[in-house]
């Protein structure tokens, strides 16, 4: 997250979704960015999609311990 400026911020992330779903992705990134702009004021979200079965551990959420965590 980021601002562009003082009234436009950015985000950038990945979303990790079950493989049957990923074809609803344009509408899950729709609900998304719709969320990020109500709850957030984020009006620029840039939202990747990537399955639960998605396997570079680097790129997943990690918690202090530093174990991969699916959040």
């Amino acid at each position: 997250i980021w601002s562009l400026s003082s009234n436009h911020i950015a985000l950038s992330c990945h979303i990790c979704v079950a493989g049957k779903d990923i074809g609803d992705g344009p509408e899950i990134v729709g609900r998304i960015n719709s969320m990020l702009s109500e709850k957030f004021n984020i009006g620029h979200g840039t939202v990747q999609l990537e399955t639960l079965d998605f396997k570079r551990s680097d790129a997943l959420c990690t918690k202090d311990n530093g174990r991969s965590e699916r959040i």
